[in-house]
């Protein structure tokens, strides 16, 4: 239960609520006296919206799982690696391409995104790793934005993971590098890789 803030008040949970009651929250001044109480209804109907919601959280938290490289530890610094060719984090612009430094002070610049190289140091140790590679893409625009997968070393395809506009959709829809995909208006995407498996020369 959050905590709620205006210029001259603040607004507390007054206990923890039980499922069926209703919320009971407590006004205080700024100078901490209190000011009133509040009773406001409180649904508790999760038949429907509340059921998809779940199933959403449960299936992103599984993803965080499957995948460490959402769980590193190591700070992204979007430095390029010489010595392992790589960075590890590279901001995508929705023409495709890497952002620049002029566009981050476009204010009319709502929609990007955020290309995690699975190869990129895990350590302390200098070494490529072996994480598969995803590209988070941001939409904070009213409207719809056509954006451009990008290129990248290791695979010519994306697998959609979540589409957040559509959260029952099943994960597996497979883009070309280079597909334009329309991101809705104040949407998340999430998207893995294809690598391409060259077979062991003998």
């Amino acid at each position: 239960m959050g905590i709620i803030v205006t210029a001259d008040r603040v607004v507390i949970p007054a206990h923890s609520e039980k499922v069926g009651s209703d919320s009971e929250w407590i006004e205080v001044d700024l100078n901490g006296n209190l000011r009133d109480r509040l009773r406001m209804p409180q649904n508790w109907d999760v038949a429907e919206f509340g059921q998809s919601l779940t199933r959403f959280v449960r299936r992103v938290t599984a993803l965080r799982h499957k995948y460490p490289i959402l769980r590193r530890t190591r700070f992204l610094t979007g430095e390029y690696n010489e010595e392992l060719g790589v960075k590890d984090v590279t901001w995508i612009n929705a023409n495709g391409s890497e952002m620049q430094s002029s566009q981050w002070a476009d204010a009319n610049m709502r929609c990007f995104g955020m290309l995690l190289d699975g190869r990129a140091q895990t350590s302390g140790v200098k070494q490529l790793g072996h994480d598969a590679t995803l590209l988070l893409v941001l939409n904070v625009h009213q409207d719809l934005v056509q954006f451009t997968l990008p290129k990248c070393i290791g695979g010519n395809q994306w697998s959609l993971l979540v589409d957040t506009n559509v959260p029952e959709q099943a994960e597996g829809s497979i883009f070309k590098v280079g597909a334009v995909y329309g991101v809705t208006a104040r949407s998340l995407l999430l998207f893995e890789l294809n690598t391409e498996k060259i077979a062991d020369k003998k």
